[in-house]
């Protein structure tokens, strides 16, 4: 269990965790570098950060009610967990995978790219803003804006087998 003020930082080489892992408590989490497959549970209830290496959360990952912020490397959502955090920004790298990432206060997409089976949910009430000085891509998943949308940047959104849906 990591406490409040902690962080877990998974930085270099190769870091697994099996089903039956638990990583628990109010720390926060980070890659920034290697890879990190892991199984198990991932319930770190502070900020979680994403700058580098590869992630694969494959287990009952949870990020609720927190930052997500991915700038760099890729993400990789396809456990059974609730993957709801209150803001997010994608600044570069890759949020992609099967599971359903729902944002429901702010999103701020300015580069990289969301990827995937899986459906990125910006609800009623919340609110989308890119602002991209360089190209981003929707690749293969879904993006389902019910909250206010803003595209402020000067760069194209490239879209490849994806779908914007901008519901009233």
């Amino acid at each position: 269990s990591f406490g409040a003020g902690s962080t877990l930082n998974l930085s270099a080489g190769t870091f697994t965790a099996s089903g039956a892992s638990g990583i628990s408590g109010a720390g926060q989490f980070r890659v920034s570098g290697g890879t990190a497959n892991l199984a198990g549970l991932v319930n770190l209830t502070g900020n979680h950060t994403f700058s580098g290496g590869t992630a694969n959360l494959t287990g009952a990952y949870f990020c609720t009610n927190n930052t997500l912020t991915i700038s760099s490397g890729t993400v990789n959502f396809n456990g059974t967990g609730l993957v709801e955090p209150e803001t997010v920004t994608l600044s570069g790298g890759n949020l992609s995978g099967s599971q359903k990432v729902t944002v429901p206060g702010q999103m701020t997409w300015s580069g990289g790219t969301m990827s995937g089976g899986g459906t990125t949910v910006i609800p009623s009430g919340a609110t989308l803003t890119i602002n991209n000085g360089s190209d981003v891509y929707l690749t293969s998943r879904t993006l389902d804006n019910r909250g206010s949308a803003y595209w402020t940047g000067a760069r194209w959104i490239a879209f490849n087998g994806s779908v914007i849906t901008n519901e009233p």
